[in-house]
């Protein structure tokens, strides 16, 4: 049975749980709660006073936050702390400066689900796994039919989305117009100037290496944009001609082997920003920033590595050579066999992965057969977004 919410504390994800606050210890910035499983948690009284959910505090229908601590003194000094005879933590604010005397409740379960300490900040984590040819094996794959009937099944697919950067659906109607079917009851799709839905087939006039039947090396999509898409979809329709089948990179292993094995390599990709570009009749697009990117903690978000649309290098004379040997360093470890893994796409698959973090390739393909793929983009916060839905339902 779902456990209930003690305190409205306006969220539609479920928060109510088992866990209970076992002892209040008031310090003069914080207080400090020991949980009935021995955890302890320390939440800032100004924290708290932000995160009141009563409805002076929170509005009761759009549940966005209506107290402005702008002009309060901060820090907020301590309230008055107790728990209720259900396990709800009741704070008694004193009039003080500018602020008038106010009450705070707050669920444990909710308080739990929010706590800042680390361990509790850790458990929050939705864990990215790296991977090699050899750790991973196959890519994580599920029945397109089933993915269409279980919700659990479409949660598991976001979630190795997460995990591994790739997923495979197999079965669906090899068929133009399914792609777009799919995608759109995913998430919003992303369109680039090479539309809202791309066919990947040979042309005789290309503006691209992936419409010839060149072999593509390890690469993300557009990079040379602010914000390359996200998550990448590309369906087979048809694979019948010889070669052409798909190589993936698990750029995030390969940053994290360089950063440890060759820190200066690391160091010079990671601060030295460089261009991208691409042009065509119709468009010219370029951006620069470095080729491997950080977030504030200096974890890997994202890769840029795409050889054909590197524009000319502009970096102080004394950069140069060093810049050329980290990427030579990065590229050839793209290409290296035990970490390119290879997998040929039949008619009904789809291929999701991140155009941020797995790099996709493929073999040299002859024209001795019809080979026809579609692609589009999706951006990440609605995938997610799905996600965050589905958890929401229980599924």
């Amino acid at each position: 049975m779902t456990a209930r919410p003690l305190v409205d504390m306006g969220e539609l994800a479920p928060y109510a749980g088992p866990d209970r606050i076992a002892a209040l210890h008031p310090e003069e910035r914080a207080l400090r709660v020991i949980w009935d499983d021995g955890r302890e948690s320390r939440f800032h009284w100004t924290w708290l006073r932000d995160h009141c959910a009563c409805p002076e505090c929170r509005h009761p229908q759009t549940r966005e936050r209506l107290f402005e601590l702008r002009d309060l003194p901060l820090p907020i000094g301590p309230a008055s702390a107790e728990l209720e005879e259900n396990g709800t933590l009741c704070l008694n604010w004193p009039a003080r400066d500018s602020a008038s005397a106010h009450q705070s409740r707050f669920d444990p379960g909710w308080l739990r689900w929010r706590a800042y300490d680390s361990a509790s900040r850790s458990e929050r984590v939705r864990p990215r796994q790296p991977w090699s040819v050899k750790t991973l094996g196959q890519v994580p794959e599920y029945s397109y039919e089933r993915f269409k009937e279980a919700a659990e099944i479409q949660r598991a697919w976001i979630e190795s989305l997460q995990q591994y950067g790739a997923v495979l659906l197999r079965g669906a109607p090899a068929q133009a117009g399914e792609l777009e079917r799919f995608a759109s009851a995913v998430a919003p799709i992303h369109e680039t100037h090479f539309g809202r839905i791309f066919d990947v087939q040979t042309k005789p006039d290309p503006n691209n290496a992936a419409y010839t039947s060149l072999a593509l090396e390890p690469h993300v999509d557009l990079p040379n944009h602010p914000h390359p898409p996200d998550i990448q979809l590309l369906f087979c329709i048809a694979n019948e001609a010889d070669g052409g089948d798909s190589t993936l990179v698990d750029g995030l292993q390969v940053a994290e082997s360089l950063r440890k094995d060759h820190p200066e390599s690391f160091h010079v990709l990671t601060t030295q920003a460089i261009d991208f570009r691409f042009q065509d009749a119709k468009v010219d697009i370029c951006h620069r920033v470095p080729l491997i990117e950080l977030d504030s903690q200096g974890a890997v978000t994202g890769l840029r590595f795409n050889n054909w649309i590197r524009d000319s290098l502009d970096l102080p004379e004394d950069e140069v050579e060093r810049y050329y040997s980290a990427y030579q360093q990065l590229w050839r470890a793209l290409c290296h066999p035990d970490n390119q893994l290879g997998l040929r796409l039949a008619a009904g698959d789809i291929l999701a992965f991140d155009n941020r973090r797995v790099l996709h390739g493929r073999t040299a393909f002859t024209a001795n057969g019809r080979r026809h793929l579609q692609g589009c983009y999706l951006p990440r916060s609605m995938v997610e977004s799905r996600l965050r839905l589905l958890e929401r339902q229980g599924s």
